[in-house]
Parts: C-alpha cells; sequence; structure tokens
C-alpha cells in the first residue's frame, strides 16, 4: 500500500509535535489557522509506476483551514507525496510536492488521481472513454514515450485509486 491508514494516523499523531513554528508565533493562533498534514517520502511515479516498500512519515506541511474548508476538504483525509518522472509534464514536474485527498476515489473524467497496481504507485488523468472504460491519460504530448492504458479495471492490469491530487507545488 502506498499510504496505508495506520501510517496517516501515526503521522497526524506526530506532526504537531515535529511542525517548527515561526519565531513569536503563539501555538494556539496558528493550530487555529493551520492544519499540518503528513508528508510521506512516498512518490507516484508520472511515468511506470514507483514502488513504495517502507513509507515513512518525513515531516508536516501546513495548510491553511480556510483554504481547505474552500476546498471541500477535511485535513484527516490528506497525505503530502511526490511526483517522480516527466509523464505528466507540463501539469506536474518531477519531484514536485503532491496534496492527495484520500476520501476522493471515485474516478472522475478529466482529473488527477494517484493510484497503485502491480507496477506500483502512478500519478495519471482518468479519461472515460466512450465505452464507459477508463483510461490513464499522461499530460505529456510524447505519446511514444508515455502512451494512454486502456484500463483501470481489467484482468490483466488492475488499478486501485489511492486519491484526488487537489494541489501541487514545485518549480516554475
Amino acid at each position: 500500500e502506498a499510504l496505508s491508514e495506520y501510517q496517516v494516523s501515526k503521522a497526524q499523531q506526530e506532526s504537531t509535535a515535529a511542525t517548527p513554528l515561526p519565531s513569536g508565533s503563539d501555538q494556539e493562533d496558528l493550530d487555529g489557522c493551520y492544519a499540518y498534514i503528513p508528508q510521506f517520502d512516498a512518490k507516484a511515479a508520472a511515468g511506470l509506476g514507483s514502488e513504495n516498500p517502507h513509507v515513512e512519515v518525513h515531516s508536516t506541511l501546513a495548510f491553511k483551514r480556510d483554504w481547505l474548508k474552500a476546498k471541500g476538504v477535511k485535513p484527516e483525509s490528506l497525505a503530502v507525496i511526490y511526483a517522480e518522472g516527466q509523464s505528466m509534464w507540463p501539469t506536474i514536474n518531477d519531484r514536485d510536492v503532491l496534496l492527495v485527498d484520500r476520501s476522493r476515489i471515485e474516478p472522475v473524467d478529466g482529473q488527477v488521481f494517484v493510484l497503485t497496481g502491480t507496477d506500483g504507485a502512478i500519478v495519471k488523468r482518468l479519461i472515460q472513454g466512450p465505452l464507459g472504460q477508463w483510461i490513464l491519460r499522461s499530460d505529456n504530448e510524447d505519446k511514444d514515450e508515455y502512451p494512454d492504458r486502456s484500463h483501470l479495471r481489467s484482468k490483466e492490469n488492475e488499478h486501485r485509486i489511492i486519491g484526488k491530487v487537489i494541489w501541487r507545488g514545485g518549480d516554475l
């Protein structure tokens, strides 16, 4: 599993203690304004797949609670992981930080999700095909290098959605 329930729960318990505060700030004021989301060392391949045999909490990232509320997400459902590879370029770059909502596991046409399958964790855009099937698509236009995968669930290759990518951070 890329992000087990145990790992996320443990990270949330440790997150407040592991987060440094800006100098001169009041812990209570900051805790009220920010949610500290566990930052895992897991990677989702923007390519063929990243195996994450042992996932640990790196740290936390602080997100404003007002922003999370406006996005309609709950802090306890969120996790931070990293992208690896170029298949989702220009939307997602290699080593970008991804904020994943693990409560959103139903496919939505045109949205970006982190999935896990036999080839490890991947990040792809889901496209609903004309017959109702789901296509795993890379945003990179080099389709020789990054072709569509025409199956979300099939006997040969089953992928399970870990969550929807709701934010990415990285270099310009």
